[in-house]
């Protein structure tokens, strides 16, 4: 039938799916360490690469999250918001065709690295955009798959990152409550060592009130 029929389509796009996400992956370590010449380079056979058919909204996830990676890079001011809904849109397509989690993991896991980027420049108020993307994917990954402890502590992440800087900025209150639900996540899954680390940034918080 049409379920079969998808599966086939899948499996037959495999390869081509593996080498997009190669492609993307090694981009986004090359953007890390700041070379966009390369980004841009094995961007471009990403593009040329993508398959047609079953794998193509997964690898036009993937393309798309570097794209956005390099815009942001390159000093366009990159809405997040559309972005979010873009990315946000297209993971729900993969989950919708029998796709996991994966697909908004990698969508926070993204996010928090362009998040980090504007951070590191000052860019605050864009860097909390991104950053509260990535925990509305991280949110639906775990949503998805609430037993698996990597997709749950990716989440505690991230509220951390937006957790500091809400302290920073001044927004002290919000920051405890990112810090506590983060220490509810890392008490869910019994990480002692993080709950200490969480605790003591609440502690901290709290004595230089």
């Amino acid at each position: 039938g049409l379920r079969l029929g998808r599966r086939k389509e899948a499996v037959a796009a495999l390869p081509a799916m593996l080498d997009v996400s190669v492609l993307v992956q090694t981009g986004q370590s090359a953007l890390d360490m700041g070379d966009v010449k390369a980004a841009k380079d094995l961007l471009r056979k990403a593009e040329a690469a993508k398959p047609r058919g079953e794998g193509a909204i997964a690898a036009e996830l993937e393309v798309t999250l570097l794209q956005i990676a390099l815009r942001v890079e390159s000093g366009e001011d990159v809405s997040a918001t559309r972005s979010k809904t873009t990315l946000f849109s297209l993971a729900a397509k993969i989950k919708d065709r029998g796709g996991r989690a994966e697909a908004f993991d990698r969508t926070n896991v993204n996010s928090r690295s362009i998040a980090r980027r504007l951070r590191d420049r000052g860019d605050w108020a864009r860097a909390i955009l991104w950053y509260e993307a990535a925990a509305g994917a991280a949110q639906e990954a775990v949503r998805l798959v609430p037993r698996r402890a990597r997709l749950s502590r990716s989440r505690a992440v991230t509220l951390g990152d937006i957790a500091r800087i809400k302290v920073s900025r001044g927004q002290v209150d919000e920051g405890l409550r990112l810090h506590e639900e983060r220490l509810r996540v890392y008490e869910g899954l019994g990480d002692q060592r993080s709950r200490a680390v969480t605790l003591g940034d609440i502690a901290r918080i709290k004595v230089s009130r």
